[in-house]
């Protein structure tokens, strides 16, 4: 890797975190046009990154397809991010269907996670299936407690999303457990932040108060969970 292709890294880091600070500036003073630029720039940011860490010594990397996955989930994640962002300034009929359209992004990018580590390493399903219901059991009882005023269709919804994005934590932390890799370790800290940022997420948009200083708090959960994942592909072994 050489100082070039680093510096250029770090180029992308610093503005992935301008236009992260900017989206979080314009969205806590509800200017949501600009918010979504940020937003969607942020996200590109760290695409890029992850495309460019996979394309180093691309022929000779024997983990290339587990790295694929990664950014692959990264791109999604970058999907969602847009189609949240033109949820926010779009009404009626449009505003939901690009609502389920990021929802699905989301979903599509934390199963392609979810895939990356179940295809390493055989080992991890046993403790996987101990630490999901472990986690999801108790988050899901307070959400559904919480969300009284929520209809049915959002109920459902968010039970599926917290379902993965859990179960995104749980098979990385099984991994990590089961392997101690570095990187198991790196991803696991990833998805500890974006599972953070969704469960704030889902509680404060169904509580009867929403605080925008919880909103800047995940925000600040997703970004570095995204970053943190991202940098995940800097390593030249998956385990």
């Amino acid at each position: 890797m050489t100082c070039f292709f680093l510096y250029a890294i770090f180029i992308l880091l610093i503005c992935g975190l301008i236009f992260e600070s900017l989206f979080i500036y314009y969205d806590y003073k509800r200017r949501l046009i600009h918010a979504g630029w940020f937003k969607s720039l942020a996200a590109f940011c760290f695409v890029l990154i992850g495309v460019s860490l996979i394309s180093d010594n691309l022929l000779c990397d024997y983990f290339y397809f587990w790295k694929l996955l990664i950014c692959l989930g990264l791109f999604f994640g970058m999907l969602g991010d847009i189609f949240r962002a033109v949820c926010k300034v779009s009404t009626g009929t449009k505003s939901k269907l690009f609502n389920l359209a990021g929802t699905v992004a989301f979903i599509t990018g934390h199963l392609l996670y979810i895939t990356t580590w179940l295809t390493i390493e055989n080992h991890i399903l046993l403790p996987y299936l101990i630490f999901l219901p472990v986690l999801y059991i108790p988050t899901i009882l307070f959400v559904l407690k919480k969300g009284k005023r929520t209809s049915k269709g959002e109920k459902v919804l968010g039970t599926i999303y917290l379902l993965i994005v859990i179960s995104m934590f749980s098979v990385s932390l099984s991994e990590m457990l089961v392997t101690r890799s570095y990187i198991a370790r790196q991803f696991t800290l990833g998805a500890f932040f974006f599972m953070t940022s969704d469960i704030i997420t889902i509680g404060n948009s169904i509580a009867h108060r929403p605080h925008k200083r919880l909103r800047a708090l995940n925000l600040l959960n997703y970004y570095a969970g995204q970053m943190i994942i991202a940098f995940c592909l800097l390593f030249d072994k998956i385990l």
